[in-house]
């Protein structure tokens, strides 16, 4: 339920950045015999690699919500991957 990890700058050139990614909340409920519903709600962390030690540099803190629509399939088809 949590991701880290550091993200560099495309051109290699300045600070590493420090991405953590925390599950806060999960939940699923059936909306149809065939379809059902996810929702998350995650809270990302972002700073200078360089803070993770407790220095005073502010953090970006953000909470994000996705909710994803699934239908049940019956398998492999020509329409579907799984």
């Amino acid at each position: 339920n949590r991701f880290s990890c550091l993200l560099a700058p495309p051109s290699g050139t300045g600070d590493l950045i420090s991405v953590d990614i925390l599950t806060i909340a999960r939940k699923a409920e059936t909306i149809s015999p065939t379809k059902f519903a996810c929702s998350e709600v995650v809270r990302q962390i972002v700073s200078p690699a360089s803070s993770r030690a407790g220095a005073s540099t502010p953090k970006l803190v953000k909470e994000i919500e996705t909710i994803s629509i699934y239908d049940v399939g019956n398998g492999i088809d020509d329409n579907n991957i799984a």
